[in-house]
């Protein structure tokens, strides 16, 4: 699980949550209480803007459930996010890559 931060629609992220592998893909708990399950595919691109020992990867999705008030209708909605990965056995996301912010839309 990771901090997922700088998050845009405060309404539903409250800016920040948690994110985890789940059955669906990825279960994002935010701060705010609300949950979405996103499905997701990855991308690596050929020059990472992650620091070095570090791999970026392009993630974008669709929330394919959610639990709590006001996410019935981000069903559906893209979710895209850049983010930093160790490159060790046990792969570990890092944060967000730099500049960048997890968007739902």
């Amino acid at each position: 699980m990771v901090v997922v931060g700088r998050c845009d629609r405060d309404g539903i992220t409250g800016r920040s949550g948690s994110l985890a592998n789940c059955p669906a893909g990825q279960c994002i708990s935010w701060a705010t209480g609300k949950s979405l399950d996103v499905s997701s595919s990855v991308t690596v691109p050929s020059e990472s803007r992650c620091s070095s020992g570090l791999v970026e990867v392009d993630t974008v999705g669709k929330v394919v459930s959610g639990s709590g008030a006001s996410t019935g209708p981000f069903i559906g909605a893209t979710v895209a996010y850049d983010a930093c990965l160790t490159q060790q056995i046990n792969v570990v996301m890092v944060g967000l890559v730099a500049g960048t912010v997890f968007t739902i839309g």
